[in-house]
């Protein structure tokens, strides 16, 4: 073989070494730049849950500052009176919920929606929300932590929203994006009036009662 082959030859190595250098460093650089991608969406939204887990909250009913709780791997937060935690979520299946010193067996279902709260006994409790993937309507979601039941209607009580939602249970209504003012009556009765709020298309609006010693339960808002 002369030199010029020798030339060639090593000439078409070198190319093919450098060729797959470059593929190997793009393949590596796009792989990074994709877990970055990945990593940063966890960081502002949270990991996606897998198809088929359950959703669980909890809700603090109390006066106190903030409220814990945990469930399997999880642990749940809800910082201010009269909030909620964000959900988490958790593969179908039974659990034990502990929130301060009372623990309450759970069996979870695929695709629910749950928000547990210690109730007047200091019993834990389950409420079932919902789901909601509509973008052109707002949801509301009322909670019924009282002893009595409850029908959510304009603050005039012209119109009724969501009728008769019993203790312990929820209701719910997907309505226009409008500001809105509502009221909770008994039967005929105006028990109390909600802050007015404005809604807004796509997002979940949350009024929860709340039972209070020897006046009218609270009304609270909590948007998802």
């Amino acid at each position: 073989m002369n030199r010029l082959s020798l030339y060639l030859s090593s000439t078409r190595c070198n190319r093919k070494g450098s060729s797959t250098r470059f593929l190997l460093l793009a393949l590596a650089t796009l792989l990074l730049t994709t877990l970055n991608v990945k990593a940063s969406e966890e960081a502002l939204y949270g990991p996606k849950a897998p198809p088929g887990s359950a959703f669980i909250r909890i809700f603090n009913s109390s006066q106190a500052a903030m409220l814990t709780a945990s469930i399997g791997s999880k642990s749940l937060t809800a910082k201010g009176v009269y909030s909620a935690s964000k959900y988490q979520f958790l593969p179908a299946g039974e659990y034990t919920l502990n929130i301060k010193q009372s623990q309450q067996p759970l069996v979870l279902e695929a695709d629910h929606y749950y928000t547990a709260f210690l109730n007047k006994s200091g019993a834990i409790s389950t409420i079932e929300g919902q789901a909601f993937s509509q973008r052109k309507k707002a949801l509301i979601a009322f909670y019924n932590l009282t002893d009595i039941p409850l029908t959510l209607k304009t603050d005039n009580g012209k119109g009724t929203v969501i009728k008769g939602v019993e203790p312990n249970n929820s209701g719910f209504r997907e309505v226009n994006a409008v500001k809105i003012s509502l009221a909770v009556f008994n039967a005929q009765k105006k028990i109390v009036s909600a802050s007015p709020i404005a809604l807004k298309r796509g997002e979940i609006f949350n009024l929860f009662a709340v039972s209070q010693p020897n006046t009218n339960p609270s009304l609270v808002w909590v948007q998802e």
